[in-house]
């Protein structure tokens, strides 16, 4: 899939290739906040005899690759990237730090969700001090909605169930065609479902032709992780 538009107007975003694009011939293979190849997208010829490296923060999955870096303690796999980046001596510009911002920001609801700590925030304030723009990230990711994407939310939410703390939604082709959106802008739409009072965990079924694709989102420490893991997701 593209990248959401809300990333369309980071610098850098160019050079993000969908994983049809990606053409054999690397040297090393990194799987990033998922740990399973056929989550990629990609062939699994591509992986053939390249060394592959998971770095992730999701206690469940398969994890097998050559070199796993793995903490189910961290808020964000953004927190993992900083250390990894510091072994390797390298150092992190604007550009790289707007993108670790928002991954840190989108995992951890801009620094609400339970699952932050102090490193999470010490891992932001490293972001902003490397140049991470928060205004910029905070506007592009939570506050830039084209009119399909909220269209799409006014419909999804009318197919709202909720049975006892569990509460979901749907969307699927109909929808895309209606409001003119696409699967891409459904990103946020669990959030509003979550912030239903007396629901602990939602989900939003995104009905495709072949497939139905989950996401689970929950608070009070609920780990949705393991529902997803029976599904052989993550």
């Amino acid at each position: 899939e593209p990248p959401p538009d809300a990333y369309r107007a980071f610098p850098g975003a160019e050079e993000l290739l969908p994983p049809e694009r990606i053409q054999p011939g690397f040297d090393l293979a990194i799987l990033v906040d998922f740990g399973e190849k056929q989550r990629a997208g990609c062939p699994a010829s591509l992986f053939a005899g390249v060394p592959l490296a998971i770095v992730d923060h999701h206690a469940n999955g398969v994890h097998e690759s050559d070199c796993v870096v793995l903490d189910p303690r961290a808020g964000a796999t953004a927190e993992l990237i900083f250390p990894l980046l510091d072994q390797l001596g390298c150092a992190v510009d604007p550009v790289s730090a707007n993108w670790l911002y928002a991954a840190l920001i989108t995992d951890t609801g801009s620094f609400n969700f339970s699952n932050t700590t102090a490193r999470t925030l010490e891992m932001g304030a490293r972001a902003v001090g490397a140049g991470a723009d928060p205004e910029f990230v905070s506007r592009a990711v939570f506050r830039s909605k084209k009119l399909s994407q909220v269209r799409l939310l006014a419909a999804s939410l009318n197919t709202l169930s909720i049975d006892g703390d569990f509460a979901w939604v749907h969307t699927d082709a109909a929808m895309y065609r209606e409001t003119g959106a696409s699967e891409a802008e459904t990103d946020s739409i669990i959030n509003h479902v979550l912030e239903i009072e007396g629901v602990s965990v939602a989900a939003i079924f995104k009905v495709r032709a072949s497939d139905v694709r989950i996401s689970f989102r929950s608070k009070y420490e609920v780990d949705v992780g393991r529902i997803a893991a029976r599904f052989d997701g993550g």
